[in-house]
């Protein structure tokens, strides 16, 4: 069961990010505002004793001109999942994204295998990979 978030900003957003900003496992939103701070929403689920609910962040270092990899195609499958991202440039209205891929694994610990296709068509995989952790994976000739 999932707790019931409320999100209460009532000024005038002009940016929204959203990252994993205390490297927990789960997604946490930034608000930019028009006037005034920005406004923090940091996301407690797994730190609420959810520990059925398992990640993976990927972090792709590309070459030399593209060292984020924009336009890598990654594939992440674990047992009861199978998940396609592309890693894009993504902006909002005054705000971006952090560039990596967050995959939500729901109660599998292991991802059998992470398939990237880099931008060049050069193919990278790794299998039997442990959920709940942050990884930089390099391109092949780095």
């Amino acid at each position: 069961h999932y707790p019931t978030v409320h999100i209460a900003d009532r000024n005038e957003g002009r940016g929204l990010v959203c990252n994993d900003f205390d490297r927990d496992g789960d997604i946490d939103i930034i608000i930019l505002n028009h006037t005034g701070v920005p406004t923090y929403y940091e996301n407690h689920f797994r730190r609420a004793g959810n520990d059925d609910d398992h990640f993976l962040n990927l972090r792709l270092k590309g070459l030399e001109g593209n060292r984020n990899a924009y336009g890598a195609k990654v594939t992440v499958i674990s047992n009861s999942l199978n998940q396609y991202r592309e890693m894009r440039f993504e902006n909002n209205y005054n705000s971006n994204n952090a560039p990596e891929l967050h995959f939500g694994l729901s109660t599998d610990t292991l991802v059998t295998e992470i398939r990237i296709e880099w931008p060049d068509g050069l193919t990278t995989t790794r299998s039997n990979v442990d959920a709940d952790q942050f990884l930089v994976i390099e391109h092949p000739s780095l």
